[in-house]
Order: structure tokens, then sequence, then C-alpha cells
């Protein structure tokens, strides 16, 4: 990508092992469970409306919620289980004609839990998007923590 900003997110997973976090990207059941708390601490009148996950190289998820123009979108580039996930993240169909988008997961074990950091990669005309990117990352691995905990 030229041109490109990152937003970066870090959490450490005390008692939740890599495979656990791992797989809470990937299963839909899973990804409704953590997506739901997320909008819970972020927007309490929201609700998940769509979750659907084909978690193969190449593999298309689809993710909506009650608000209008929520749809995300992307396609898995990388699932090395349990430590990496990469996938494009998309809410327009510019930036999937762009692929100009993309999120890279790496888990690490660390003591009886993970370590988990996310970088979001995205064109340069996202840059006033970069900190509540972050900051929207660090709640998603927030609710995932409490979501599984």
């Amino acid at each position: 990508m030229t041109g490109t900003v990152s937003a970066s997110a870090r959490h450490d997973f005390v008692g939740l092992a890599p495979e656990q976090v791992y797989s809470a990207w990937l299963d839909a059941a899973t990804l409704r469970v953590w997506m739901a708390r997320h909008l819970e601490e972020s927007m309490p009148s929201e609700q998940v409306t769509r979750i659907e996950t084909n978690p193969v190289p190449g593999g298309r998820f689809d993710f909506a919620d009650t608000r209008e123009g929520s749809a995300v979108w992307g396609y898995y580039r990388v699932l090395e289980k349990p430590r990496r996930i990469v996938f494009t993240w998309f809410v327009t169909p510019e930036e999937d004609e762009e692929d100009n988008s993309l999120v890279t997961i790496e888990i690490a074990p660390k003591g009886a839990g993970c370590a988990v950091t996310i970088r979001h990669d995205m064109g340069a005309e996202w840059a006033d998007y970069v900190e509540p990117t972050a900051k929207a990352w660090a709640s998603m691995l927030k609710a995932i923590e409490l979501a599984l905990a």
C-alpha cells in the first residue's frame, strides 16, 4: 500500500490462551457475543444484526449492526493458528476496489494467557480516523476479554 497510515492497539489477556483469542476472531457465534459486548460498551442503543464468516484464506466476512451504513466486510488473507490473522477491512465499495485497508492481528503466548497486537494499515485519506480506529480496536480486544473470561 502506498500512502498509508496505521492505527494500533495492544491488550494482554491474563486468562485466555492464544487459541481462544484466535478462535474469537473467526467463529461467527463467538464473534457475535463479543461484538455485542463491544456495542453495549460503546453504543448501548445499537445491536449486532449480521455476523457471517468464511474463515479460510480468501474467504469473506460480513458484519453489521443497527446503525445506518454500519456494514463492514473483508477477506481473510493469512490464517496461522493460533498466532496470526490478516484480513482486509472495508466500509466502502471504493476501499474494496482500491484494496487499501489491511488488519494484522499478532497473538503471542504470555504466561497463562497471551498478548495481542492489532495493526490496521489504511489509505492516507483515513488519517483523521487513526486515533478513533485505534480506540475501537482496543475496545474490541477488551470486549473479547469480558465476553470470554
